[in-house]
């Protein structure tokens, strides 16, 4: 397998699943650990976790966690965190998530903190295309 990926997530308007061959990568790859998501405000960070819920058969509301910092969907062992309020790796341990295995850990704003995250499993950076109203997401496996 490669180290490294790119996809091209088209925009809702160009297709009714623009998120459906990245989520289906990841889903294939990351059986479960941390997936640390990068991207600037509305890159779409929280819209891919949402869609990750949808293909796992979550039917409920997906949210951005960031002043919660965690939401946990145990019925499809999911975790999605916003980590961009954390300043320190010590404020990392309050988050409960070493205690979290065989679940996939959706984490924006994590990459500053990998060395301090185990199992990190892949960095996703989401891109916004000025030409577009897609993204374009670079995946590296750790």
């Amino acid at each position: 397998m490669s180290n490294s990926q790119s996809f091209f997530v088209p925009s809702y308007e160009e297709s009714p699943d623009p998120w459906g061959p990245l989520v289906d990568w990841v889903l294939s790859c990351v059986p479960d650990g941390i997936i640390l998501l990068e991207g600037d405000l509305g890159a779409g960070k929280t819209s891919f976790v949402q869609a990750v819920a949808r293909k796992l058969g979550y039917a409920g509301p997906v949210l951005s966690p960031t002043y919660g910092l965690i939401a946990a969907y145990p019925e499809i062992r999911l975790i999605h965190g916003d980590l961009y309020r954390i300043e320190s790796p010590q404020e990392l341990s309050g988050l409960g998530l070493e205690e979290s295995e065989g679940t996939r850990i959706f984490l924006e704003w994590g990459a500053q903190f990998q060395s301090f995250l185990y199992p990190c499993r892949i960095l996703i950076k989401i891109e916004c295309q000025k030409d577009s109203l897609g993204r374009i997401a670079l995946c590296q496996i750790l």
